[in-house]
C-alpha cells in the first residue's frame, strides 16, 4: 500500500434520481479525500445524502457522475461482475440492522464472506474464531443470533465485515438501534479495531458521541459538504 495515495478518493461525485419526469439531486460535486487508518464520521440531518453517499462508496449504486477511487483506481470503471468481487474483497458494511442470518450460528455467519470467496471451509472458521475473540465474542461461537443480545449481534455483524481483510469499512448507524452501554461498548470497539489494525473506518451517524472520537468529521447539507474537520486540530 502507498502511503503517499489516499486510500478513498471521490472527484465531483455526484448522484441524482429520477421522481416522474422531474430529477432530484442528492449529492452535488462532492470532493473527499481520507487516509488509510482514518476514521470518518459523515454527519447532518436526515434526507441529506449521508446513507447515498456510503453506498457509492462501497459500490453498492453507481453515481450519476464523478468518480471514486480505492487507491487511485476508479472503481466505476469495473463491470458488475468486478464490483462484486471489489465489494466482497475490498470492502466490508456494517448497518443499522446487524443482517445476521437467524439460522446459522455467530461462526458461520461471520465466516460466510470468506466461504463466498471460495476460501476453504476449516481456513475460514479458523479465522472467524480468531475474529469472535477479537470482538470479545469466542464463547458465544456456536449461538444463533437470537441468542444475542443487540450489542453482541453488531459485534457479530463487525467480525464479519472483518473476515476478508477489506481496505473500507462502511458502516450506516451502527450504534443506531442499541441502548447507550451497547452503543459505548461499539464505539470503543471501532476505536481498537482501527489502532490495532490500521483500519479505516467511514461511519455515517447521527450519535454526536462518536463524531467527536473520529478523526474527521465531514458535515453534509444539501447534498453538498458543509464542513471537513479533522478532531483534535
Amino acid at each position: 500500500m502507498n502511503p503517499e495515495i489516499p486510500i478513498l478518493e471521490t472527484k465531483h461525485l455526484e448522484k441524482s434520481y429520477w421522481v416522474g419526469r422531474s430529477r432530484l439531486p442528492v449529492l452535488k460535486g462532492l470532493d473527499i479525500e481520507i487516509k488509510a487508518g482514518e476514521i470518518v464520521a459523515i454527519i447532518g440531518p436526515s434526507g441529506v445524502g449521508k446513507s447515498t453517499l456510503l453506498h457509492l462508496l462501497g459500490a453498492l449504486d453507481r453515481p450519476s457522475r464523478g468518480k471514486v477511487l480505492i487507491q487511485g483506481v476508479d472503481i466505476f470503471r469495473y463491470n458488475d461482475e468486478q464490483l462484486a468481487i471489489f465489494r466482497n474483497r475490498t470492502v466490508g458494511f456494517v448497518f443499522q440492522f446487524h443482517h445476521l442470518l437467524p439460522e446459522f450460528t455467530a461462526l458461520e455467519n461471520i465466516a460466510m464472506p470468506a466461504l463466498m470467496a471460495r476460501v476453504p471451509q476449516k481456513q475460514a472458521y479458523r479465522k472467524a474464531m480468531e475474529l469472535l475473540n477479537e470482538v470479545g465474542l469466542w464463547q458465544r461461537a456456536h449461538h444463533r443470533p437470537a441468542e444475542l443480545s443487540g450489542g453482541e449481534q453488531q459485534r457479530v455483524a463487525v467480525a464479519r465485515a472483518l473476515m476478508n481483510n477489506p481496505r473500507l469499512l462502511l458502516a450506516d448507524e451502527p450504534s443506531g438501534n442499541l441502548d447507550q452501554r451497547s452503543s459505548n461498548a461499539l464505539h470503543r470497539l471501532i476505536w481498537h479495531l482501527s489502532r490495532t489494525r490500521n483500519q479505516t473506518f467511514i461511519v455515517v451517524t447521527h450519535n454526536l458521541q462518536l463524531a467527536e472520537q473520529a478523526d474527521r468529521v465531514i458535515e453534509l447539507s444539501d447534498g453538498r459538504i458543509k464542513n471537513n474537520i479533522l478532531n483534535g486540530v
